[in-house]
């Protein structure tokens, strides 16, 4: 039984290293000659969020041009937004197509950059050079960008395996070549204006739950190239800071639908991974109850196991290394989360976010 146990714990280890090698970030190079640059930044009821935001944007070392788009906001989101200098529009849509891609999609056509970054409110910029180095490593058609992960209270630990599995669920971070095109990250996007147009933008995207697919894949049928990036040392985000219940909207609404994204060979590599934090616990478990030195083989297992755990999670935010210990506990909220998320998505076809209910 050990030695099963042995041979499933390596299995799970390796897998884990094959789903995630790769980690390519911004560069830190910084060009002289800088196209110009519209942020446009969709908010609804995000009066918390948008003065690190803007901030942030204000710090750095190239100007941009910013457009807040309020949809429909019912706290103090347009007047921080101006405030803080950004050009406010108050989107009243009437119409049945609402939401992010539509506030979007309305801030684009006022945009007067040759480069439209689109950045939801809870990012931000980790440094002064950060837009800099992302508009210089930007080349031709799509870039996006999946934040790094800035916890604050307790709970928002438990996000560790979302993050991690939001990353690798999207194929070309792994040691196999994507047979499938991959999508975009939805926190950070940025593209010329000219490409916007001709791909349709926000709006050929519409019909997406998670709006990043659809973009990427209008892209895609253009020919153009979608990089993705890690936003370590450039982007941060903090996602929800409301509580835990907030929390678990917010990853059910979208992640079952995202991880039938993923490739056959790379979800075989999840799954083989995630093995590792149900088997481990059994056998510490199993350790226990039988003789001494099957006890430190599983605590030495599990340990290796976690430390794995606490450096792939070090990638995508400051999860700690208490966090990699006691990940079946991350592990337990993720299926909770998921089975939510599959219901939602697959059963009822309707989530609720932000005070409205999402039809898929």
């Amino acid at each position: 039984m050990t030695i099963l146990f042995i041979v499933l714990t390596l299995s799970s280890l390796i897998c884990g290293y094959l789903m995630y090698v790769h980690h390519p970030v911004v560069s830190r190079k910084e060009s002289n000659n800088m196209p110009s640059v519209t942020i446009i930044i969709p908010a609804r009821d995000e009066a918390d969020n948008l003065p690190r935001l803007l901030t942030s944007i204000q710090q750095q070392t190239m100007a941009a041009e910013v457009i807040v788009v309020d949809d429909g906001s019912t706290d103090d989101t347009a007047r921080i937004a101006s405030q803080h200098g950004a050009y406010v529009i108050q989107f009243n849509n009437v119409s049945d197509w609402k939401g992010k891609t539509a506030a979007c999609y309305e801030g684009a056509w006022h945009a007067q950059g040759e480069l439209l970054a689109f950045m939801d409110a809870d990012t931000w910029f980790s440094e002064r050079t950060a837009l800099t180095r992302i508009v210089s490593t930007y080349k031709e058609g799509l870039l996006t960008i999946q934040p790094y992960h800035m916890t604050s209270a307790w709970y928002e630990q438990l996000s560790v395996i979302f993050n991690i599995l939001t990353i690798a669920g999207m194929n070309i971070f792994s040691v196999v070549r994507p047979q499938r095109k991959p999508g975009a990250f939805g926190p950070f996007i940025l593209c010329s204006k000219e490409d916007y147009i001709k791909t349709g933008g926000h709006k050929a995207a519409a019909g997406n739950m998670i709006e990043g697919f659809g973009l990427a894949a209008n892209f895609h049928q253009q020919q153009l190239p979608v990089t993705l990036l890690l936003g370590k040392d450039t982007l941060n985000f903090r996602m929800y800071p409301h509580g835990i219940k907030s929390m678990v909207a917010g990853w059910a609404k979208h992640f079952a639908s995202g991880a039938a994204k993923t490739e056959p060979i790379v979800m075989t590599f999840i799954v083989s991974w995630m093995i590792g934090t149900v088997i481990l616990p059994l056998f510490v478990l199993w350790g226990l109850v039988t003789q001494p030195f099957n006890l430190i083989i599983a605590v030495l297992s599990y340990l290796i196991y976690s430390s794995y755990f606490y450096i792939i999670s070090r990638r995508t935010g400051n999860f700690t290394k208490l966090t990699a210990l006691l990940f079946p506990a991350a592990f337990l909220f993720f299926i909770y989360v998921f089975i939510r998320s599959a219901f939602a998505t697959y059963v009822r076809k309707e989530v609720k976010w932000k005070g409205r209910n999402i039809k898929f």
